[in-house]
């Protein structure tokens, strides 16, 4: 057991003097954050602005993954669309823009029920009109595929 330690201490002389303050600074620099409380995070969970569900039938889940590019295409929005499990069935879907970002999920074990969830970007304040036209204007775009139900609508 000595000899470990006596090889760390020889290894962590070994070291170049600004490799050893560089360790050192980190070190001290971690405690100070730590003991400041500064850490990065949020204080309490974000809540979404806006809410939609959707019951999709297997034979309309891509049309409704088209037809959430085309919504996004249309309000400016960037997307990312990726599959969460091999099965082919769950998706993440993801569009941001300066002012709003929207997460549309199916991660339960019925994978027809997409959590379609409104978030603002940043700390500036969304004003709820631009929210309700999102809202809507996804709802009416949804609402039209057959296959797709809209169960519940919040904000």
């Amino acid at each position: 057991m000595r000899a470990l330690n006596h090889s760390a201490y020889y290894g962590w002389l070994m070291l170049r003097p600004s490799v050893r303050l560089g360790v050192l600074v980190c070190l001290v620099l971690s405690i100070w954050t730590q003991r400041n409380n500064v850490m990065a995070g949020l204080s309490e969970p974000e809540r979404p602005i806006g809410s939609v569900v959707a019951r999709v039938d297997d034979a309309a889940q891509q049309t409704f993954l088209d037809r959430v590019k085309e919504f996004a295409e249309t309000k400016a929005f960037a997307i990312r669309i990726s599959q969460t499990n091999p099965d082919g069935k769950h998706f993440l879907v993801q569009m941001w823009r300066e002012d709003v970002n929207i997460v549309a999920v199916n991660p339960f074990e019925d994978a027809q029920e997409f959590r379609i969830n409104f978030y603002q970007t940043g700390t500036q304040s969304v004003p709820a009109e631009v929210i309700s036209e999102l809202v809507n204007e996804l709802r009416r775009s949804l609402a039209a595929i057959e296959g797709v139900t809209l169960l519940e609508k919040r904000r």
